[in-house]
Parts: structure tokens; sequence; C-alpha cells
């Protein structure tokens, strides 16, 4: 099977402002000769403004629109690329629902405001009595238009993984935290700041009435973390991701069978690489070391007509976070190359011209109906997870009393 070189590059929309031209038209230079004016009428009231909406306020309508249940409510506050699958948001609500079995049991523990434009977080799900909570959901809420908006796709997607490999999840969170330092929407200031509001979470999650175990230790670890990031600025990035992954450990590092899908830069001087097997060229390809995405950035995969008459492609579109990561390394990136690898082998590779912002990749890969529509099923297959798994919360607790 020919394995075609593809990606998709979709044209984002284009919205052009144009402020409106004022004109200002005299009539006459001056008012009749002997005309009397008129005493000014009353003014007409003016109404006062609407006191702008605190972030704790806004935090605790969100907290209300889940454990009301109310999806559309709810929609409201979720990023517009998720927010259309109210069926897996409707069944995500209703197992917290029933965890928390009252609207006050999923409770706001801290946030901070880390940027003029986003909240960090942190919520906790439970109530006491129950075997099992759900939390602390840790959230970024971002200012698009008039509206927070904040995405709860890792939160759903953790509902499918009770038997997931935990050291696949360490070692893919790392490689995440790594590459969201580089590639993130948030400048180095703010990461430390939403580092700092991390560690400050995890400190209240470890008193009552949580009790969450958050050690002292960790919770100091990450506050190192915050004060070191900021030492990073202007520092290449190879050496900020040699010191990264030396304070982390080997261990750390993720192996290709972590993850169904992976998209890795073509390395460049003096960054990690390692050699993903690539049919056709026996020296694999020379990729970074660390994936920019993974499927746990996939939120909807369908099985697509490829260029080739008969074959047939795999379409993805990404979460919000995954789409700001594409679009920003697409961004950075320019000249290099990219490869999806799929199954630990390199599918594709494609050099980066231009900027991809809409969250739309295409795996053109020639492969038949059937394998398409695997490939699809497969990074899919944690919405069926999830939905299980919702459901099966929902009726574990259905019947405790609050």
């Amino acid at each position: 099977m020919h394995h075609a070189e593809s990606t998709r590059g979709l044209r984002g929309r284009l919205r052009v402002v144009v402020p409106a031209a004022l004109a200002l038209v005299l009539i006459g230079a001056a008012p009749p000769p002997h005309r009397v004016p008129r005493a000014p009428g009353p003014a007409a009231p003016v109404a006062p403004a609407a006191p702008e909406e605190t972030d704790e306020a806004m935090l605790a309508r969100f907290a209300a629109a889940v454990t009301t249940g109310e999806v559309r409510g709810l929609g409201n506050f979720i990023v517009p690329e998720e927010a259309d699958d109210e069926e897996l948001l409707g069944a995500f609500v209703a197992a917290l629902r029933a965890v928390c079995g009252s609207p006050g049991a999923f409770r706001l523990v801290s946030f901070a405001r880390i940027a003029p434009d986003r909240i960090f977080a942190c919520y906790f799900a439970g109530r006491s009595g129950v075997s099992e909570n759900r939390g602390p959901f840790m959230l970024v809420f971002e200012k698009l238009d008039t509206r927070w908006k904040t995405s709860l796709l890792a939160q759903i997607k953790a509902m499918g993984m009770k038997d997931a490999d935990v050291a696949a999840q360490i070692r893919r969170a790392f490689a995440c935290r790594v590459m969201g330092l580089r590639f993130g929407r948030l400048t180095l200031s703010q990461y430390a700041a939403l580092l700092d509001a991390s560690a400050d979470a995890c400190a209240a999650l470890a008193e009552p009435p949580y009790g969450l175990p958050f050690g002292p230790d960790a919770v100091e670890r990450m506050r190192k973390q915050a004060q070191q990031v900021l030492t990073f600025a202007g520092r290449p990035w190879a050496d900020i991701e040699k010191t990264l992954i030396a304070e982390a450990g080997e261990d750390r590092l993720p192996e290709l069978g972590d993850s169904y899908l992976g998209l890795y830069i073509e390395a460049g001087e003096g960054t990690r690489e390692w050699r993903i097997p690539y049919a056709g060229n026996e020296d694999g390809f020379a990729a970074e070391r660390l994936p920019f995405l993974t499927g746990e950035d996939v939120l909807r995969a369908r099985a697509d007509a490829d260029v080739e008459p008969g074959e047939r492609g795999v379409g993805i579109t990404l979460s919000a976070q995954g789409t700001a990561m594409l679009t920003n390394v697409t961004l950075g990136c320019s000249g290099r190359r990219f490869a999806i690898v799929l199954d630990g082998k390199v599918i594709s590779t494609a050099p980066i011209t231009t900027p991809i912002t809409n969250g739309e990749v295409a795996i053109g890969g020639g492969f038949s109906a059937e394998e398409a529509s695997a490939i699809a099923a497969r990074l899919n297959a944690y919405r069926a997870r999830a939905m299980a798994r919702c459901k099966e919360i929902e009726g574990a607790h259905a019947g405790a009393s609050p």
C-alpha cells in the first residue's frame, strides 16, 4: 500500500471589520435671525451600566450549570469545538450530578486570574459516603467574545480510562506539559502563574474537607517549577528541553506505544531526536523526541475520500487545545516537516508551508474503506468508553442519598 504524503491546512475564516466613515453635514450657517431658543427639556434618564460580573460569580454560575444538569446552559461555557456533542456532554453532566447528589457538592476550591483573558479554577466533585469522587477539576477559562469558555474534554476522556496504563499516562502528561510550555497559548509569566495557582489548589485540596494526597513536597515542587519557568526567557529551546528531560528522568519520555496517534516535528539542530519507522525509508523519520499532539487531542475522526479514486483517508477534528497547539507549531516551524504516526509507524509526512488554524488534519494514507473506518473508530473509541462509564457511574450513585 502506498502511503501518500498529505496534510490538510484548511483556510480559516476571515472576518473583516470596516469602520464606518463619519461625515458632519452643516445645513445653514446660523439659526434664523429672530428665533427664540427653546429652554432645554429634561434630560433623558441614563441607565446605570450593569456591574461587571466578578470572576467568582462567573465560576459559581459554571458550578450551578454543572450540578443542575442543564446541558444547554453548560454549553454556553464550553468551547465551540466541543459544545456541539450534547449527548456526550449530557451523559458527563448526569454522572457528575449523580456523584455530587446536590448542587453544593460541586465546590469551587480556588481560582486565580493568570492573564487578562484567562482564569484558572479548581473544583471538587463529590460528597461524603460515596465510594468514588470525581475530581479535582483543574480548568482554565478563556474569554471568547463576551463569554468565558473552558474545555471538559480531558475530564470526559478520563471517564473512559478506568483501566488505562498509568505509566503511559504519566509519560503522555510529561510530553503534554513540555510541549505546552513550548507551543501553548500562555507566555512564560502566565505559565508560571498557572503553576503557582495549581500549587495553591493542591495545597487546599490536601486539607479538610477534601483530604487528597497532595503532600507538601509535591506542592513545593510545583512552586519551584513556576520559578524555573521564568528563567527560561531568552534561552534556546534545545537547552530548555534538555533541562526538563534531565530533571524528569529518561523514564518520563513517551514510548511509541503510549498513544495510537502522534504528530511529530522533524528534528532540528540540537534537539533530542529518535528514528520512527517509515515505510520506504530504511533510516526512518528523524523526529523530535516528544510528540506535539496525540490521540488525546482528537475531538472527532471520520473516514474521508482520499485524493486518489477508490482510496480513503481519515479526517481529524482537534480539540480546542489541540487546535491552538497545531496553529502555533505551524506558525513557529515553517519550512520543517511533520510526521503523522499511527500505531508506531509513520503514515505520512508533509512540509509546513502555511499555518493550520482550523484544527482540521487529514491522514492521506491511501487506505481502503475498511482501513479508514477502523482507524477513525479507534480514534473515536474514547467517546464510547466515556459514554459507557458515565452511565455506569450515574447508575451506581442514582440511589445514594445526598
